[in-house]
C-alpha cells in the first residue's frame, strides 16, 4: 500500500499555493473535471516566469513506459520555485515514509527523490539540491565536477507541498538562496530525478543524458538557463 501522505485535495491545494507561496506564482496544476488530464500554464507575472520541462528516462523499462514527469521552473530575486509532476503507475513507486521533522538527510537519491543542480554560467562551482517526498531534504555545494563536496549550510529549509491523487502526484518547493548568489548572474540549472520501484529496480530520469551512464553532475545536462536580472521588480 501507498504510504505517501495526502496533505491537500488538489483544489485545495491550489488555494494554499496561491495564498501562502509568493504572489504570481508560475505554473500551477490545472485540473479537469475528472482529476485525470493535467494542464500546465506560465503566469503573466514578470517575476515568476515560468520555464516548462520533461524528464526523460535513461533507459527504458516496464515502469517508465507507465510514467511521464514534468513541470515548471522559475525564478526571483534571491530564490528557485520549482514543481515536480508525475502522472502515471504511481503504486509502482516506492515513497518513503513522511517525516515529520522535514530535516537534512543525507543519500536522498539511493530512494526516490527529486533533484535540481544549478551553477553561475561559466563558474565551474554548483550546487545540488535533493528533494523527497517524504519532507526530507537537503542542499550540497561543490568546487567542481563531484569534487570538494560539502553541506551548503546557507541555505535554508525549503518550504514544500506535496499532492498526490489517485494517478498523479505534484511537489512544488521554493527553495531561498538569498545572499548565496547574487541576482544578476544567469543560472544553469540541471533538473532530474530518482525513482525506485516497490520490485527494488531504480529508474534515472533527467533533461538530458549525457554518457554511457546515468551522471546528473554532467554539466551540459544544465540544459536550463534562467536569466540573471539587475533588479528583480516587486509589486
Amino acid at each position: 500500500m501507498n504510504n505517501l501522505a495526502l496533505f491537500r485535495t488538489p483544489s485545495e491545494s491550489i488555494a494554499y499555493l496561491r495564498g501562502a507561496f509568493f504572489s504570481g506564482v508560475s505554473c500551477v496544476a490545472n485540473f479537469a473535471r475528472n482529476r485525470k488530464t493535467l494542464s500546465m500554464y506560465p503566469t503573466k507575472h514578470k517575476e515568476w516566469a515560468g520555464t516548462r520541462f520533461q524528464l526523460r528516462p535513461f533507459a527504458a523499462g516496464v515502469t517508465t513506459e507507465h510514467l511521464h514527469l514534468y513541470g515548471c521552473l522559475a525564478r526571483r530575486s534571491g530564490a528557485i520555485q520549482i514543481e515536480y509532476q508525475m502522472k502515471g503507475a504511481l503504486d509502482r513507486i516506492c515513497w518513503q515514509s513522511i517525516s515529520q521533522a522535514k530535516e537534512r538527510c543525507h543519500e536522498l537519491w539511493r530512494h526516490t527523490c527529486f533533484e535540481l543542480f544549478f551553477g553561475i554560467k561559466g563558474d565551474s562551482t554548483y550546487w545540488e539540491v535533493n528533494l523527497s517526498p517524504s519532507g526530507c531534504w537537503n542542499v550540497y555545494y561543490f568546487t567542481d565536477y563531484r569534487t570538494g563536496m560539502r553541506e551548503e549550510r546557507a541555505v535554508g529549509q525549503p518550504v514544500c507541498h506535496v499532492v498526490r491523487d489517485g494517478d498523479f502526484l505534484s511537489l512544488i518547493c521554493i527553495l531561498d538562496f538569498n545572499g548565496l548568489i547574487d541576482d544578476c548572474f544567469d543560472l544553469e540549472v540541471g533538473i532530474s530525478s530518482v525513482l525506485q520501484t516497490v520490485a527494488g529496480t531504480t529508474s534515472y530520469w533527467a533533461l538530458d543524458h549525457h554518457g554511457r551512464e546515468p551522471d546528473f553532475h554532467n554539466r551540459k545536462g544544465f540544459s536550463v538557463v534562467l536569466p540573471g536580472a539587475e533588479e528583480f521588480n516587486h509589486e
